[in-house]
């Protein structure tokens, strides 16, 4: 006949809110619980890193005590620290907004963005970097006024077409035009003038 064994003896299960003394390594924090100092692991699932003096909820037993929340932070005013020990993916079913009353900062080694639409509205936008590199099948910019500043600028095109309705000036130290098959000035009015020389220099030359 089968014998019963008594159940072992279950560890005493702990539950309740303390308070943040320090953090100390590895995710792990020192943690004021039930007149106690308790070493405690941060849960997984707690996102928001907590900070000293902050109020927390923790849960274990005897072998160990889980941070499970930050239940009141001591700062209110100060930033939240939303933390993963490896890589994070959030992945809604439906659309991801960000919001906020403030700024909303990056600060990462790389950044990847995947969309088959995007749309971004910025009243003023300023860019500082070392190197910007697009790869576009078609751009479109319309604004109202544009002005670029270059040390050195190349631009290299299969077809280029540029109209200009009102008036265009070039101020440059020299000037050197190279077509490989025609060239062609036309104006209802045409004026070349030079304070040293003018030279044509062709095989033939007509006029009139």
């Amino acid at each position: 006949m089968d014998t019963i064994s008594d159940p072992p003896a279950r560890a005493a299960f702990y539950q309740g809110s303390g308070k943040v003394l320090a953090r100390l390594a590895e995710g792990r924090y020192l943690i004021s619980f039930d007149n106690r100092t308790w070493q405690c692991q941060l849960a997984a699932s707690c996102l928001l890193r907590p900070e000293a003096h902050d109020e927390v909820l923790l849960a274990g037993d005897d072998d160990r005590l889980w941070l499970l929340a930050v239940l009141l932070r001591a700062d209110s005013s100060g930033v939240a620290t939303l933390g993963v020990s490896g890589d994070l993916l959030i992945a809604p079913a439906g659309n991801l907004q960000m919001s906020s009353a403030g700024q909303i900062g990056l600060n990462c080694q790389r950044l990847a963005l995947a969309a088959e639409r995007g749309e971004c509205r910025i009243e003023q936008m300023n860019y500082t970097g070392q190197a910007l590199s697009v790869v576009l099948q078609q751009a479109a910019i319309v604004g109202k006024s544009l002005e670029t500043l270059w040390h050195t600028a190349t631009q290299i095109s299969h077809r280029l077409l540029r109209c200009v309705t009102h008036k265009e000036q070039v101020r440059a130290g020299q000037i050197d035009i190279q077509a490989e098959d025609c060239l062609r000035f036309h104006s209802k009015n045409t004026l070349i003038s030079a304070e040293a020389l003018i030279k044509i220099d062709a095989e033939q030359i007509h006029m009139g």
